[in-house]
Formats: structure tokens, C-alpha cells, sequence
């Protein structure tokens, strides 16, 4: 678990989550409250997941969220969002 600070200010925490269909994805949730985000991790284990959130430097972690990142709940057709 990470939390990041966007540029506008917002904090937000990210983990690790996994969709029912076996991808694995980073969460993020505003810690302000509001909606949270989601974003297709590469690993195919949880553990892998969690040492591929660790690898990641706050700027990735913005980057994933700013251009990779889709509401939480909305559907992940196997592209890039």
C-alpha cells in the first residue's frame, strides 16, 4: 500500500486488487473521499502484484493514474484504456 500525492494536491492511496477474472490491478482511492480508480498491473500473481507496486516510483504511479487509470467498477476489456 502507497499513498501519492497528485499534482493538483489530491492524496491518494494505491494497493494492489484483483478482478474476478484473474487480472490484477493497482486501486487507488482518494483519501478525500470520492471516486476511486483502477489500473492494470503486468503480474500474474498477487505477489508478484505487490513487488511490482513496490518497484513503482511516485511519478510512475501518477503516470499509471493520470493516463492508465479508468473508474473503479467500469469494465476492462484487456486493452489500453
Amino acid at each position: 500500500m502507497r499513498t501519492i500525492t497528485a499534482d493538483d494536491g489530491r492524496s491518494w492511496t494505491a494497493f494492489v486488487g484483483r478482478e474476478s477474472y484473474g487480472v490484477h490491478m493497482v486501486l487507488f482511492m482518494p483519501q478525500s473521499g470520492g471516486g476511486a480508480c483502477q489500473a492494470p498491473l503486468e503480474s500474474a500473481t498477487w505477489l508478484e502484484a505487490e513487488r511490482e507496486l513496490e518497484a513503482m516510483t511516485d511519478a510512475d504511479l501518477l503516470r499509471c493514474l493520470n493516463e492508465r487509470s479508468w473508474p473503479w467498477g467500469e469494465g476492462f476489456d484487456g486493452g489500453t484504456p
